[in-house]
């Protein structure tokens, strides 16, 4: 499974979400104003954000605005309502996308048939 995630979800119906918080393999953290959740940022390097629109959009963006500087690599979601169902699907989803960004890729260069022989390479005139 991994290292455990830090997930930020921020709205002001996040009071009494506890529920949320009961995920396996991740921390969530439940902030209802967007000045909790910047300082709930000054600490915790967060892996995700999910804002949901109950949050006045010139709060939004300076909450994008902080975590652009912050944590530049953060993925951010935006949902309606901060219900079960719909956190449950974006968690699972940023959970994949995180997961996905952490896997190591390797390039393998096969070149054991080039030319390695400095006779055999072309010469120029």
């Amino acid at each position: 499974m991994g290292r455990r995630l830090d997930l930020l979800i921020v709205g002001k119906e996040a009071i009494g979400q506890e529920a949320l918080m009961e995920r396996p393999g991740h921390y969530l953290y439940l902030s209802h104003t967007v000045e909790k959740a910047i300082e709930r940022m000054q600490g915790i390097n967060f892996d995700g954000v999910v804002i949901s629109s109950s949050v006045d959009p010139e709060e939004r963006n300076l909450l994008r605005s902080m975590l652009s500087i912050q944590i530049p690599d953060v993925i951010v979601r935006e949902v309606e309502r901060l219900d079960e169902p719909s956190i449950e699907t974006v968690v699972q989803e940023m959970e994949r996308e995180i997961r996905q960004a952490e896997s190591p890729s390797y390039n393998i260069v096969d070149d054991a048939f080039a030319v390695t022989c400095p006779l055999l390479r072309r010469k120029r005139i």
